[in-house]
Order: structure tokens, then C-alpha cells, then sequence
């Protein structure tokens, strides 16, 4: 059963690291296999309201790395705070919330939406984006739901991924690999109920949140740090 509570990433990556022929495994990795997991089992993901001031330019801002979905746009100008309409022939664009679609207001201001940046027919000032966020740690590493199974069907899915192409190598025995199999295959079949599946719509944004944060690290020791370090986000 869920309890509502995180831990972060970094506690698994910790404890896959413990076992042998991870010498070279990132966090990346276990990023990577974690928005499998969330599609596979289900995603008991509280997500937060946050809201972050970002500056355009050349009439584009790059989304935050843990945004999921936008619940509004609004464009900043002497003080004022006016909203933007959605305007794309891309309906159901999964990072844009349903209100934006149905709302359209008469001023002038208008935004699309890709995976990674918002185009605004405003060519400089700022924008004020509130949206849907992944838990993040202080460092801004993803957070991983306290479930027991969710995290060991997470930690055999990394091994699963690394032991295959050692076994393919011939670096280890093949039943290794096949113990680890079918370690995964029982947290996965085994998850708890509690875990609340995502509609496919929300799984996509989770996953495009997570794919932002694996790109935007360099190494494990920056790790996700960037996030926090960007200009102008007020969150």
C-alpha cells in the first residue's frame, strides 16, 4: 500500500550500485528505467503547483525540467500580468492542460507548446508559467514513491538493462541474467493496487518531465542540479 511518502532517486541508484558490473552505471540509467516503471505499473504521483517567471527570447522559453503538464500562460508587461491563449492545431498536446484549450481570450497573446520549449508571438519580456510539477528533491533529482515493490521492480529493471547486454558480451553467466529477470517480472506483476494508474495522457507528460531531467544533467556529480540553477525561476 502507498503511504504518500518519496525518496529520491539517489537512495536506489545507491543500492544498485552495491551489486557487481555497475562500475559504470549513471543515474541517468535508473532515470531512464524509472518513467518505464511509471507506464508499467502506475504512478501514485502527487504532482505540485508551481509557478516560475522565465524571460523570452527570440520568442521562446525553455519549459522547466519538471514540468508535467501548463495550467496557464500569462505574459508580463509593465506590471501586469496578462494571460495568453493556447494556439496550436495540436489539440491534445499532453504537456497542456484541458483549460487551456477551452478558454480563449480576446487580447492579442498567443503560445504553443513543445516537448521542450513554449513559442510566444511576444518577441522579448517574460512570461509567467503556472503548471504541474514531478516531485524533486532539494537537488533536483526525480522522487521515487516509498512503495517497496515499485522500488525493487525500479532496481531490477536497471540490473535487467545492464546484466542483458553483459550477457550478450559474455561477461557473466546467463543465469545471472535470469535470475535477475525474473526478479523484475515478479515486482512488476506483484505491485500493490494502491498504485494509482495514470490516464495515457498523463503517463506521456510524466515521462517527457523526466526525459527534460535526464537531459539537462551532465554527469552524476551536477546531476539534476541545473534545475535549480536556472535564471529567473522563482518557484
Amino acid at each position: 500500500m502507498f503511504n504518500n511518502n518519496y525518496v529520491s532517486i539517489k537512495t536506489i541508484f545507491s543500492k544498485i550500485k552495491k551489486y557487481p558490473y555497475t562500475e559504470d552505471l549513471k543515474i541517468e540509467d535508473v532515470a531512464e528505467s524509472l518513467s518505464v516503471i511509471y507506464g508499467m505499473i502506475g504512478a501514485p504521483l502527487i504532482l505540485e503547483d508551481k509557478s516560475v517567471d522565465l524571460e523570452i527570447k527570440n520568442n521562446r522559453v525553455e519549459l522547466p525540467n519538471d514540468l508535467v503538464q501548463v495550467e496557464a500562460v500569462f505574459y508580463l508587461n509593465d506590471n501586469k500580468s496578462t494571460i495568453m491563449n493556447y494556439s496550436s492545431s495540436i489539440y491534445n498536446n499532453p504537456i497542456i492542460s484541458q483549460n487551456c484549450f477551452n478558454k480563449k481570450y480576446s487580447n492579442g497573446y498567443e503560445y504553443s507548446c513543445n516537448r521542450y520549449t513554449i513559442t510566444t508571438n511576444a518577441t522579448n519580456g517574460c512570461i509567467r508559467i503556472s503548471y504541474k510539477a514531478i516531485p524533486i528533491d532539494k537537488e533536483g533529482f526525480p522522487l521515487v514513491p516509498d512503495n517497496e515493490k515499485f522500488k525493487e521492480a525500479l532496481k531490477y529493471h536497471v540490473l535487467w538493462n545492464t546484466y542483458e547486454i553483459l550477457s550478450f558480451q559474455q561477461e557473466i553467466p546467463d543465469k545471472v541474467l535470469t535470475q535477475v529477470e525474473k526478479q523484475y517480472m515478479w515486482y512488476v506483476g506483484s505491485a500493490d493496487n494502491s498504485l494509482r494508474m495514470p490516464n495515457i495522457s498523463e503517463m506521456e507528460s510524466i515521462k517527457n518531465s523526466i526525459i527534460r531531467l535526464i537531459h539537462s544533467s551532465n554527469n552524476y556529480e551536477e546531476g539534476f542540479r541545473n534545475l535549480n540553477d536556472k535564471p529567473n525561476n522563482k518557484i
